[in-house]
C-alpha cells in the first residue's frame, strides 16, 4: 500500500513510517511539494495529511488533490493534534476517509488503513 503523509512535523512522518513498515509510505513535510507530486502523476492508496500547517492548511491540501485527482478523495484523512479553530469540527467530521487525533496509537492507525484499503 502507497502511503502519503503530509505533515510539517518531521517526527509524525517518522513514527508513521516506523508504524506501517509493511507499506512504502513517503513523508513530506510541505504541503506544496505534496500536492505537486499528485499533479506530476504520482498515486497514494491513502493519504494522511495534517489540518493545521504554515504554509497549506489540509482542506487547501484536500481541495487541490479533489481538483487534480478526484478518486484520491475518498482515500483522504486529515489528522490533527488539536487546538481546534472555527469550524475544525465540521471539516473532522466531513473527511472523505476519517481522521486520526494525534497522538493516535498504531492501533488506531492501522485501523484507518484497513478502512480504506478495503473501501477502494
Amino acid at each position: 500500500m502507497r502511503v502519503l503523509v503530509v505533515d510539517d512535523e518531521p517526527l509524525v512522518g517518522n513514527a508513521i513510517r516506523r508504524i506501517l513498515s509493511d507499506c512504502d509510505v513517503t513523508f513530506d513535510a510541505d504541503p506544496n511539494h505534496a500536492v505537486s507530486r499528485i499533479v506530476t502523476g504520482e498515486r497514494f492508496d491513502l493519504i494522511l495529511c495534517d489540518l493545521h500547517m504554515p504554509a497549506l492548511d489540509g482542506t487547501q491540501v484536500l481541495e487541490a488533490v479533489t481538483r487534480i485527482a478526484p478518486e484520491l478523495r475518498r482515500r483522504f484523512v486529515y489528522m490533527t493534534g488539536g487546538g481546534f479553530a472555527s469550524g475544525d469540527q465540521d471539516c473532522l467530521e466531513s473527511s472523505p476517509a476519517g481522521h486520526l487525533f494525534k497522538p493516535f496509537t498504531p492501533g488506531e492507525l492501522r485501523s484507518i488503513v484497513r478502512s480504506v484499503a478495503a473501501a477502494a
